[in-house]
């Protein structure tokens, strides 16, 4: 009997160590939990502040482009989106792209011309870069321009393949840049996009198309600016 109650002694010792050890455990596992948690809000608000200062240097990039590079020009003026997109494919001959605008009507549009233009050198650029790191070898891109109710819209199609899903509602963000270091995108596009937003008061849409050109079908991007026509 004596021996009975000695082992029942000790497994309600070993019982009750147990749950304290679990106890200690569990607690051990909170703490942890808790510093995981600070040290992930930490990074974040590092992260945020971090791109809060390159959206910043982003600033002062383009204002210094602008005045170093660009053409000044501190008043809108009048001109034909058909002459400055002939002009564009006319006086930087892209190397082996083949850029097709086809509008067979005149528009015109009181903005920034100069800026306009970059803008368009700027995503022609950036298809190009796409194509020679893709190793594409049809390597097209199509300009329509159209009007409608109080804005001029620019579609630009061109046929580097599709972009990643959450890239299109990103392909300008600084974040996507910083931390995917993608392909498809550079600062020179968040420069380009600070230039449709600030200057020309433009939007612009990124989206996956398909284009048909030739009785043949390839995968490209659509990109479409809107812009104010005064």
């Amino acid at each position: 009997m004596v021996i009975f109650l000695n082992i029942l002694l000790l497994s309600l010792l070993f019982l009750q160590k147990q749950r304290t050890s679990k106890r200690v455990l569990l607690n051990k596992l909170e703490e942890k939990k808790r510093e995981f948690e600070i040290y992930k809000n930490n990074f974040e608000n590092r992260l945020n502040q971090e791109l809060e200062k390159s959206e910043a240097k982003d600033l002062i990039i383009y204002e210094q482009s602008k005045s170093a590079n660009f053409r000044k020009r501190e008043k809108k003026e009048v001109f034909d989106i058909g002459f400055l997109i002939d002009n564009l494919i006319q006086v930087e001959r892209f190397h082996n792209i083949n850029i097709l605008y086809t509008n067979s009507f005149s528009l015109s549009l009181y903005s920034y011309k100069d800026e306009l233009f970059q803008v368009l050198y700027n995503i022609i650029k950036n298809s190009q870069k796409i194509f020679n790191q893709n190793e594409i070898e049809e390597k097209y891109i199509f300009i329509e321009v159209d009007s409608k109710d109080e804005n001029i819209i620019i579609n630009l199609k061109s046929t580097i393949g599709k972009i990643e899903e959450k890239l299109e509602n990103n392909f300008f963000n600084p974040a996507t840049i910083l931390q995917k270091k993608s392909k498809q995108t550079d600062n020179t596009l968040y420069i380009t996009y600070l230039i449709i937003k600030n200057t020309l008061k433009a939007d612009i849409k990124i989206s996956n198309t398909q284009i048909e050109y030739k009785n043949k079908d390839y995968d490209g991007v659509l990109f479409s600016l809107t812009l104010p026509k005064t």
